[in-house]
């Protein structure tokens, strides 16, 4: 905004009156839309003229009743507003004199365009398109012309700038695959004087056009952008010259899979049979003996036939090289799932499969956008017997005719293999493994009528003939659904045919729920790890320790208004058993600010929240963690615990207990970056050091130490170890300090300037020390994570010499020891003959 030039004179009138006049040429618009209380229509539209200094209403103009807010469209023309409301009303507010005119009659516009100082108005019919001309010297809409159009053209208007001093309006009409730019005079209603600038065709694929800037030199290209987000140059021969997808920058939803088929070991007909007769079978050595040789045989066959047929690809030596350097990069790469398929949902509606090596799309599909995508679900299924391969189960739901659908997609072609539909929304989807069959995966859905169904068939049917084992299966399966507008959680479990509440527990209604977690959040088969116990031991110095995991603990957390002005709220985190419907633990959190991201993660006995505290005006780590309220100093009484009791508890025991066997602990930690997401380092065997990663307001993305926002930091009073009441603080942590240490190493995404990172998406390798990042917003960011960077590899710095040594000396005392251990045979036979 340009400030008035200073005024030479003191303060006086004329000084005064110079002020005023700049004040007048300096201003703006505001448009105010009333509302109406009760069906939130538009009761009025208001349009003030204001001063931008003092921003004092200069006029003001209002029309009444013009209907649906989410039917209104304004446009900012060169000489006018035109605002077209959901009753055909055409309402037109003129810079000059600020005068404003309603119309009627006039529906909603497909483009404005302007040329020569004159605002043209377009609107589409199914036969044509009218021009109108608003003219502010005039004040009224006159036509000035219209053009037919063909079964589903679509056209476009726009100018060039060597249009703006002629009444010529510029037009791309584009019937896939043609396209055609023409210039068209205003003045001619005949189209005698229309010109055709460029005409050329361009891909099938591209299928509409949205936007479209062309360059009338004489090397034309145009530039368009299609619904979908697709952006492209093409040049006069119908050429794309490159092409982006700019629908990546709009991702909501990822998976990974992986490239190779998984071939199950127990599946051999060996390993069945010792798995159904049993290992100490004597009855059956000598037919597992003969089974195994013949499964031997089989396979060496089939590697010697792998090996005939790269023998007869080499023709060299140069290529055998290449073989062999491809081979092995590529089956390293593979076998250890360093090269990943990448499935990415946007918000246009379209599927894309990536390369996770060099991000090349692969594979793109689009599908309606009636069409709500729920879940991406990786869903084995066994192609031969003890081979099994990977589809992508897209979940999808109409809520326009309360239908579901489940499309079976190929992850590396992207072909449909399947598309099932399902009568009925649906609520939850719970991933089911075929343990009887060895077949496979299902799924089972949970629909909003209190019944269920199952994918694929096969399984329903199955079990239909063996119905005591889907009633085995599925009896075990307890549920909750989350209802955000009455703020409660209730639990759910199978009963037959029917879905049944087993319990309900209500949050304050003058709070609201803003996020939930639990324990393997992402992991889709955390569903068997509901049932396996919920203790993990964590061994120190001459004692042992018992964190509290169970992943049937939902963690909640929600907010309520604290100080308007300030904007402040207050947060409250409950923990809740899901099998039992038992609060755990409730804590609430105060000074917590409403502008900046607040973030909830659960991992195993942890619970994290990140918040904005307007009190320390630092962005503050809530950690709570969970013990059970026993330590194990003898190594005696410990072994007799795991052999004759175990440390698995019995679920519908444990959490029905008065008093509940657990401790908790919490500390905050302040960061020096503001915290936009937290997200878990995960690895396959979950044995490395499970971090987080923080995508920081200025998308980076730092590797967080879970051991510098431990509770179990001891604390320090000039210099002596503060206990806590059960002595859970560790000797191996650094002592506890408010701030935590950053460490410019830890930055996963190095020196790169990213764009509106919003999520990031992890996947184990087989690799423990490794896991694959996609890092997705308006920018996508691809790297390797390993928060313990040398648990399986070994390090630059490590000696190879001294390990070749030691293996020469061994193998040279193995000879000697042997000679003299032959030697000694000898003589004792000598001596005792």
């Amino acid at each position: 905004i340009r400030r008035p030039p200073r005024s030479t004179q003191s303060r006086s009138s004329a000084a005064s009156d110079v002020y005023k006049r700049q004040n007048a040429e300096y201003m703006g618009y505001i448009v105010n839309l009333n509302m109406a209380n009760k069906n939130q229509k538009v009761t009025e539209l208001c349009l003030e003229k204001i001063g931008r200094l003092d921003f004092k209403v200069l006029k003001k103009q209002c029309v009444q009743a013009i209907g649906d807010p989410n039917q209104l469209t304004l446009h900012l023309l060169k000489s006018s507003f035109v605002v077209d409301d959901s009753l055909t009303n055409m309402h037109i507010v003129y810079y000059k004199d600020m005068s404003f005119q309603s119309m009627k009659g006039y529906t909603q516009a497909k483009s404005f365009v302007y040329v020569n100082e004159l605002d043209l108005k377009i609107y589409e019919t199914p036969n044509e398109y009218k021009i109108f001309m608003i003219d502010p010297q005039i004040k009224v809409p006159r036509s000035v012309g219209s053009l037919k159009k063909e079964n589903n053209e679509n056209s476009i208007f726009f100018t060039h700038k060597n249009a703006e001093e002629a009444d010529e309006l510029i037009v791309a009409s584009f019937l896939a695959p043609r396209l055609r730019v023409y210039s068209y005079d205003i003045n001619d209603k005949t189209g005698a004087s229309n010109k055709t600038l460029l005409e050329t065709r361009l891909p099938n694929e591209i299928t509409n056009i949205n936007k479209i800037w062309c360059s009338l030199s004489e090397e034309a290209k145009c530039l368009a952008i299609t619904s979908e987000l697709l952006t492209f140059l093409v040049n006069v021969q119908g050429r794309v010259l490159w092409a982006r997808e700019e629908a990546l920058s709009k991702i909501q939803n990822v998976e990974f899979f992986d490239h190779i088929i998984v071939h199950d070991e127990m599946a051999n007909p060996y390993y069945l049979k010792l798995e159904n007769d049993g290992i100490w079978n004597v009855n059956q050595i000598i037919q597992n003996f003969v089974l195994r040789i013949i499964t031997h045989f089989q396979k060496m066959v089939q590697q010697v036939q792998s090996l005939i047929q790269i023998a007869s690809q080499i023709k060299g030596i140069e290529s055998l090289k290449q073989i062999i350097h491809g081979s092995t990069e590529r089956s390293h790469e593979f076998y250890y799932g360093l090269k990943q398929l990448i499935i990415a949902a946007t918000e246009t509606g379209q599927i894309f499969g990536l390369e996770s090596s060099d991000g090349t799309i692969l594979w793109r599909r689009s599908f309606s956008p009636k069409q709500q995508l729920l879940k991406i679900i990786p869903l084995r299924r066994e192609i031969s017997e003890g081979v099994f391969e990977t589809d992508c189960a897209l979940v999808f739901q109409n809520p326009t005719n309360s239908t579901s659908a489940i499309v079976l997609v190929d992850p590396l072609k992207g072909s449909i293999l399947q598309w099932v539909e399902i009568k009925g929304e649906i609520q939850n989807v719970i991933r089911l493994s075929y343990e009887v069959l060895r077949l496979g995966e299902a799924l089972l859905f949970v629909k909003k009528d209190q019944t269920y169904d199952v994918y694929p068939k096969t399984f329903a049917e199955y079990h239909r003939e063996s119905p005591e084992r889907l009633a085995q299966m599925v009896d075990k399966m307890f549920f909750y659904e989350i209802n955000k507008r009455n703020n409660t959680i209730s639990g759910k479990k199978i009963k037959g045919s029917k879905v049944l509440d087993v319990w309900n527990v209500a949050l304050s209604q003058e709070e609201q729920i803003i996020d939930y977690s639990y324990s393997q959040k992402d992991d889709y088969n955390f569903l068997s790890s509901m049932h396996e116990g919920n203790v993990i031991t964590l061994p120190e110095d001459r004692r042992l320790l018992f964190k509290h995991v169970d992943a049937n603990n939902l963690a909640i957390l929600t907010r309520g208004q604290a100080n308007t002005e300030a904007q402040e709220v207050y947060i409250n985190l409950v923990i809740l058993n899901t099998f039992s419907g038992r609060v755990i633990y409730s804590a609430k959190q105060e000074y917590v600010s409403s502008q900046h991201p607040i973030n909830l993660l659960f991992d195993e006995n942890s619970v994290f929240v990140t918040y904005f505290n307007t009190r320390s005006l630092q962005n503050e780590i809530w950690a709570v963690e969970f013990y059970r309220n026993h330590v194990e100093n003898s190594f005696q009484q410990m072994l007799s615990t795991y052999f004759e009791e175990g440390y698995k508890d019995n679920l519908e025991e444990f959490y029905f207990q008065k008093e509940l066997p657990i401790v908790t602990f919490q500390q905050k930690f302040a960061f020096p970056y503001g915290i936009k997401k937290i997200i878990l380092a995960n690895t396959l065997r979950k044995v490395t050091r499970r971090n987080l990663l923080v995508i920081t307001e200025r998308n980076q993305i730092y590797s967080l130490d879970r051991n510098l926002i431990s509770t179990r930091r001891p604390i320090t009073i000039d210099g002596k170890v503060v206990p806590n009441k059960d002595s859970f603080e560790s000797a191996e942590l650094l002592p506890y300090k408010y701030n935590i240490p950053v460490n410019s190493i830890n930055f996963i995404t190095y020196s790169h300037e990213l764009s509106e990172i919003r999520f990031a998406k992890l996947s184990p390798t087989k690799l423990e020390s490794t896991a694959l990042m996609l890092a997705y917003g308006d920018d996508l960011f691809f790297n390797k994570v390993t928060p313990d960077r040398i648990y399986d590899s070994l390090d630059e710095s490590f000696n190879y010499l001294m390990i070749a040594g030691a293996v020469v000396v061994v193998i040279i005392g193995t000879i000697f020891m042997k000679s003299l251990a032959k030697k000694s045979k000898v003589h004792k036979i000598f001596y005792t003959t």
